[in-house]
């Protein structure tokens, strides 16, 4: 996500959202949207133990709150109606798109897309493989359908294409690509899966691009597809049984989340690609997505909220990009970028969100987590724990903020000490699920 001062944003938590298992009903009736709040969120139950932390919602809690969302849409809210609450005055337009954009696909680590070695499965069509350099591409070896090679990168940058123990082809050097050439418009069905994540790949062109290091060959492993339409088809953010409506928001979310990083990020030095795969980014599947169910029955509902906004992005009040944030769940009410990152921008403001949020089935809507005394202080380095405070200010939606952007944090008194931290480093200690939490002694 955008970086605001020196903090780069993981995004999205959408990730972390269960599949649904059936279709969604019909949205019930309404004239108009209603208010997204309005409603008190009830906070889960103590627990037995010395500590319960009691929260709501999954996610950083900027923009766009995708069981809001559902919430919404099952109330009758249009796509536009959703993102327009929840990005304060945005429009929603057409803009021009690149014409392509490149996607790390990550394995070991959600923010590295590099391998010395990786293995690929022909599932539909054979694979046509080019080596390309100086803006040439020629054709070296086919991969029959079914069958399963793998590339190797040499010590000095050279790819290898192997069968098993057979070598079908090798040659290159560190600066030529290799390339998988899988469906273009026009083009025979060709399908790729790859073992190593699990995931299947329909479009555009699979690209190995190598580089030594200490005196061993590696390669970036991107997908190169010709248009951020095709790329948001295999975005994995939102379970495709959900209402229509919510669907659509995703979809136009992603679209402007994807565009900023294409058009205003450029290509980053580190996986030379636009986007991660992962949360990090957008979480992408690629065909996974686009054949979900029976005979593609998810894949489609999917695909036509992405054709149904064709083009469609957030535009903010200059005419700008208004980039797409958005996470799980916020509980009730979202937080501002101000107070998240550290950054203000016009549209991601504050918003309660507690009405959608009732509406919406969300399993995460409210959680606690039990602690006894002395774990939690040993988490801590104060030795047992015998208070936790956490003082004003907070944030406008509740959440807890950071002590060195001027809010209160969390203090934890133990028999050894006393530490203050910010909201996000006890959230990220203790494994919660939001930063919109409280803290309640047993015997309170």
């Amino acid at each position: 996500m955008r970086r605001f001062a020196v903090l780069v944003v993981l995004a999205a938590a959408a990730a972390l959202l269960p599949a649904a298992p059936a279709l969604a009903a019909a949205p019930t009736a309404a004239a108009d949207c209603p208010s997204s709040g309005g409603v008190r969120v009830p906070p889960a139950p103590t627990t037995t133990s010395d500590f319960t932390i009691r929260g709501k919602g999954w996610g950083h809690g900027v923009g766009m709150s995708q069981y809001g969302a559902l919430g919404a849409a099952r109330l009758g809210c249009s796509a536009k109606q959703i993102l327009r609450t929840y990005f304060r005055g945005v429009t929603i337009a057409p803009r021009a798109q690149p014409r392509y954009v490149r996607i790390g696909l990550t394995f070991d680590s959600p923010v590295s897309n590099v391998a010395s070695a990786r293995s690929i499965d022909a599932t539909a069509g054979a694979i046509p493989w080019q080596l390309c350099a100086s803006g040439r591409c020629q054709r070296v070896a086919t991969q029959p359908q079914g069958s399963r090679w793998q590339v190797r990168i040499g010590p000095k940058g050279g790819y290898g294409l192997w069968e098993g123990d057979q070598r079908r082809w090798h040659g290159g050097d560190n600066v030529a690509l290799l390339r998988a050439v899988l469906t273009t418009s026009g083009s025979a069905s060709r399908i790729i899966s790859i073992p190593a994540n699990g995931h299947s790949y329909k479009w555009g062109v699979l690209e190995f691009d190598s580089y030594v290091t200490d005196g061993t060959g590696r390669a970036y492993l991107n997908l190169a597809i010709r248009s951020i339409e095709r790329y948001l088809r295999g975005l994995s953010e939102m379970p495709s049984s959900w209402e229509p409506a919510a669907l659509r928001a995703q979809a136009i979310v992603g679209r402007a989340y994807a565009m900023d990083r294409r058009v205003n990020l450029g290509l980053r030095e580190n996986c030379r690609c636009h986007l991660w795969d992962s949360p990090t980014d957008q979480h992408y599947t690629g065909w996974d997505k686009e054949s979900e169910g029976l005979d593609a029955t998810y894949g489609r509902r999917w695909v036509a909220a992405v054709d149904d906004t064709a083009g469609r992005i957030m535009r903010d009040p200059a005419g700008d990009i208004a980039v797409g944030y958005y996470s799980s769940s916020h509980g009730g009410a979202s937080e501002s970028s101000a107070f998240t990152w550290g950054g203000e921008v016009s549209y991601l403001r504050s918003v309660d969100d507690s009405n959608w949020e009732m509406h919406s089935g969300n399993p995460n809507r409210s959680w606690n987590l039990g602690i006894s005394d002395l774990a939690l202080g040993r988490k801590f380095g104060v030795g047992r724990a015998t208070s936790v405070t956490l003082p004003s200010p907070r944030g406008r939606g509740g959440r807890v903020g950071r002590v060195e952007a001027g809010y209160g944090g969390v203090v934890i008194q133990g028999v050894r000490g006393r530490v203050v931290v910010s909201g996000s480093s006890f959230k990220s200690v203790l494994g919660l699920r939001s930063t919109l939490f409280n803290v309640v002694p047993r015997d309170a």
